[in-house]
């Protein structure tokens, strides 16, 4: 049970950050790899959005917000 609370604590971490960081990467002028991490962000964020509960689809809508920006501004 403790490997699949990790599993899914990485899974998490790597839903919540992929936004922000492409994100962070647009603005450094990383077109390629911020257009790539977005379009991902944007699929992942919007699947956790729409499954999970309150407090987790909050971070998944954060991350497709975060990635439609990025696509955006490229």
């Amino acid at each position: 049970m403790a490997s699949l609370a990790t599993i899914v604590s990485l899974i998490l971490l790597f839903v919540a950050t992929m936004g922000p960081v492409s994100l962070v990467l647009s603005y450094l002028n990383m077109d390629f790899l911020a257009g790539t991490l977005a379009a991902f962000s944007i699929v992942f964020g919007a699947y956790w959005c729409c499954i999970a509960p309150f407090p987790i689809s909050a971070i998944g809508a954060l991350s497709a917000m975060c990635g439609a920006i990025t696509l955006s501004k490229l």
